[in-house]
């Protein structure tokens, strides 16, 4: 590419940000110039630094003929800056000053090599030191031995005319400055083969980690991306189920060398099954990548329920399909097309294994039956235990403290006039039902309810709650203290009926502000409410699928797969531990609560905010750019 083609005078490699000149642009004067300090034949596609060419006109502007460089720090071997970086200086004579000289048609002004190209070239010289001795071991032997004679050799055939190269198919063109060593694939894409960062934009964190062979493969096979040997990538997004953005990275490019091309044919030729079945063989990043679990918890998930009496063969690869449907959000044709079953068994395998997890596994880590209230109690953080609790108590008597909020699943349109209706959200603008969750302070979820339809707002569905029969508020003891948005305003009537406490943010008045006292204390419920967004957000970072929209067919067990996810959740995924200096933030918190505002007091005594300011205009005789 053009991008990638040195400086005739200097030798840096021309990258994005280096201004360059192409040579049939120069001016004759110019041309003539650059041919007197250059030894060699120039092209007409060659290319000019800047900071050459800023050179080449001052030359002309002062009659100079002395050559000057524009970038004097330049690696001869890549053409790299080497300014900043660790380099290696020429020795004139030296076996690695005959060996670097024969890497381009022309000698560059550097002497210097950066130290990738000093390795290299290290490791050519001894290569090459080796095979001249053992060459030379050869020859005095041969010598040696007087009764072999030397045969003549026969005279050499007459040089046949040079062989033009075929000619490449349409598509495969090759692009204005590009070498013949690459080509363009227009279907496929690969990364920056380079293990300095990390494969994914903007990552500023230590890439320590080669791109796992199975990952490799999936993203070629399903995606058409190829990642290189030499690419690294860091341990978050390792370990992130983010793949779809390393699709929209801006160092993509459908350039391809030889051996690229060769790998991606070999590629063709690999089984791209994996093992469930033996999954202790299976890597845990690769088990991971796919399930959202690893190995051991895999096979813990798998004991804990009668998975085999519903499934007799292949019980572990049914298990897989579901958490594979979760982990990936793909389509059931995909997912059966990856396990090399028809889509009808791949759904049937599902529903069986979904049900079994319903009844066994679900009631085990997800609803009031699963915990007591003393472990509710356990479960209090510092902050809010302090700033709403009662920690002075007895461990029987302590308020349990728990955290409500709703969160959103969208569902496909559909043509029955009263579920669209239902569904349909004037806040935001589609369809989708809503699920309710009651979470603990560290991020254990109590229980999920659901699916509500999307037109009731938090208050109404925890009205609903309140009156229904359910053994959720009569598991709950008086006093025992709920955290809530202000969107539950309209139920906070109902639960202090009940006996509970409820925190929320305050309500303004029409046309009013907070006062200070009522800013305080919102900052007080803030400082705790956080908790319920966190495992809201969970689901759909850790399950693609609840991310997408789900079709009419796959709604019926759409509430099903929320509750799996959840009890998966509560599970495996580590709770919300206090932090260091949760005392201090607490004390902080408690000490400020009946501070004044001492600014705003100011700005109403001096009546400042009513006050008109005579702005002075500025005259300034200003050059106009152009």
């Amino acid at each position: 590419m053009d991008l990638l083609q040195p400086c005739v005078t200097c030798g840096i490699t021309i990258r994005e940000r280096i201004r360059r000149h192409v040579l049939s642009s120069l001016p004759p004067d110019m041309t003539v110039l650059l041919s007197e300090w250059l030894t060699f034949e120039l092209s007409s596609h060659s290319h000019v630094c800047g900071a050459c060419y800023d050179n080449l006109s001052r030359c002309l502007a002062t009659n100079s003929r002395e050559r000057q460089l524009g970038h004097i720090n330049v690696c001869y071997g890549c053409g790299k800056s080497v300014t900043r970086a660790r380099r290696h200086k020429i020795v004139e004579g030296s076996p690695l000053a005959s060996l670097v000289s024969l890497w381009h048609h022309h000698v560059r002004a550097a002497n210097f090599l950066c130290h990738g190209c000093y390795m290299r070239a290290n490791r050519e010289v001894s290569r090459r030191n080796i095979t001249d001795s053992n060459r030379f071991d050869a020859l005095e032997d041969h010598q040696t031995d007087q009764n072999i004679q030397i045969p003549i050799p026969p005279p050499l055939p007459p040089p046949l005319p040079p062989q033009l190269p075929p000619p490449l198919a349409p598509h495969l063109h090759l692009g204005p400055g590009q070498d013949v060593s690459s080509i363009a694939l227009p279907n496929y894409r690969r990364c920056a083969n380079t293990s300095r960062r990390c494969i994914f934009d903007g990552c500023q964190q230590s890439a320590g980690h080669l791109v796992p062979t199975l990952i490799k493969s999936a993203l070629l096979f399903h995606n058409k991306l190829y990642v290189p040997r030499c690419a690294r990538i860091c341990e978050n997004h390792l370990h992130s189920n983010e793949w779809e953005l390393l699709f929209d990275n801006s160092s993509l490019t459908n350039t391809f060398t030889a051996l690229e091309i060769e790998i991606l044919l070999d590629s063709k030729n690999v089984e791209n099954v994996i093992d469930f079945e033996n999954i202790d063989l299976m890597p845990n990043h690769v088990c991971h990548y796919w399930t959202g679990r690893t190995t051991q918890e895999f096979i813990e998930l798998h004991n804990s329920i009668p998975i085999q009496s519903v499934v007799p063969k292949n019980s572990k690869s049914a298990l897989a399909m579901l958490l594979i449907k979760y982990r990936t959000g793909d389509s059931d044709a995909r997912i059966s097309s990856f396990f090399r079953i028809a889509k009808s068994t791949l759904q049937y395998k599902m529903n069986l294994v979904r049900n079994c997890l319903t009844d066994h596994f679900v009631p085990l880590h997800l609803g009031v039956s699963h915990i007591s209230h003393q472990e509710i109690v356990a479960r209090n953080t510092t902050i809010p235990e302090k700033l709403f609790g009662n920690p002075h108590s007895y461990a029987s008597d302590r308020w349990a403290i728990v955290q409500c909020d709703g969160t959103y699943l969208d569902v496909q349109k559909s043509s029955n006039y009263k579920y669209q209706k239902k569904t349909y959200s004037l806040h935001k603008y589609h369809n989708l039902t809503k699920p309710f969750l009651v979470v603990c302070c560290d991020g254990h979820i109590i229980d999920v309810f659901g699916p509500f339809a999307a037109t009731p707002t938090d208050a109404e569905i925890m009205n609903y709650l309140v009156s229904s029969s359910g053994g959720l508020f009569q598991y709950f003891r008086q006093n025992d203290v709920f955290i809530l948005d202000r969107g539950f305003r309209d139920s906070v009537s109902n639960l202090e009926a009940l006996g509970y406490k409820v925190h929320k943010p305050e309500t303004k008045d029409e046309g009013e502000t907070l006062s200070t006292l009522q800013a305080n204390k919102s900052r007080c419920v803030t400082l705790c409410r956080w908790v319920v967004e966190v495992v809201n957000g969970r689901f759909k970072r850790d399950y693609k699928l609840f991310r997408n929209v789900f079709i009419n067919l796959a709604s019926a067990h759409m509430m099903e797969d929320f509750r799996i996810a959840a009890a998966l959740i509560n599970k495996f995924h580590k709770v919300i531990e206090n932090p260091e200096n949760a005392d201090q933030i607490v004390q902080i918190a408690t000490s400020r609560l009946n501070l004044p505002n001492y600014l705003g007091q100011f700005i109403q005594e001096y009546n400042l905010n009513g006050r008109r300011v005579l702005f002075a205009r500025i005259h300034a005789n200003l050059p106009e750019l152009n």
